[in-house]
């Protein structure tokens, strides 16, 4: 990877990316709702506005690792674990539903101070839809990336045998390193291969947050169903609130070629 994080000694440290000098990474442990995460921040500790990297299934705050100190040069940016991926706890009492995520997305935000945010969303990072929807003064702005509301969505074969219980679990189970990767070149052709850092990384992020059956997080995530109806409700008030609040403290990129 050009970039990002490397392990050493069993800890997972920063690493100033190549792409220019944007200065050192803070990597943290924080409690939230009563679940351990690591939240990983750049720029400015004190400022109440932040850029927030959510993000997917399966993943960690280490898949912003190539983006998170360049944008460290415009303000404060934050990456954490979501609940059962990363290094983040994985309570068996949790419902690892989208509301619940949505509750720890709002309790996180205040246990960092964060007063006003700029979403940028993978996948399932996307439920932060729902605290932007109901905290319309905090929501400075949003980028979806392979996320959205899901109106007319439908799973893809592997999504649906993976959401089927004891086949879903067999998958896991089977998934040797190079099948992983197929799947992933499958299901998201690129010009470009990933390159094998990025490929182990979610891999274990996967089996980390898949292992030990039905009870585990990527499971009872992707097992819960969100009805359409909420969902286009979300859309028309998520749409009416993009573009409102004050005005924000954090430039806008420089166009670089």
């Amino acid at each position: 990877m050009t970039g990002g994080f490397q392990r050493a000694a069993g800890r997972t440290t920063a690493a100033t990316a190549q792409l220019g000098r944007p200065g050192p990474l803070r990597i943290r442990r924080m409690r939230t709702l009563g679940i351990g995460t690591r939240a990983i921040e750049g720029g400015p500790e004190d400022s109440s506005e932040a850029i927030l990297l959510l993000h997917g299934n399966p993943g960690s705050a280490e898949d912003w690792a190539f983006a998170q100190p360049r944008l460290a040069e415009l303000g404060r940016v934050i990456a954490f674990d979501l609940p059962g991926f990363g290094n983040a706890d994985r309570p068996q009492d949790w419902d690892y539903s989208p509301l619940s995520y949505a509750a720890f997305i709002e309790a996180a935000l205040e246990e960092l101070r964060v007063e006003r945010t700029h979403l940028v969303m993978h996948d399932l990072g996307g439920l932060a839809l729902l605290w932007a929807a109901n905290h319309p003064e905090q929501f400075a702005s949003g980028v979806l990336i392979n996320t959205g509301n899901l109106l007319d969505f439908r799973w893809h074969l592997l999504a649906r045998l993976y959401r089927t219980r004891g086949i879903g679990e067999l998958l896991v189970a089977l998934a040797t390193r190079q099948l992983f990767r197929v799947a992933i070149s499958r299901l998201n052709p690129q010009p470009r291969r990933l390159p094998s850092a990025v490929v182990d990384r979610v891999r274990w992020t996967s089996r980390r947050s898949s292992s030990g059956g039905a009870m585990t997080p990527s499971f009872r995530l992707s097992r819960h169903i969100v009805s359409a109806r909420a969902f286009r409700a979300l859309r028309l008030h998520c749409s009416r609130t993009a573009a409102t609040g004050p005005t924000s403290t954090i430039p806008s990129a420089p166009h670089r070629r």
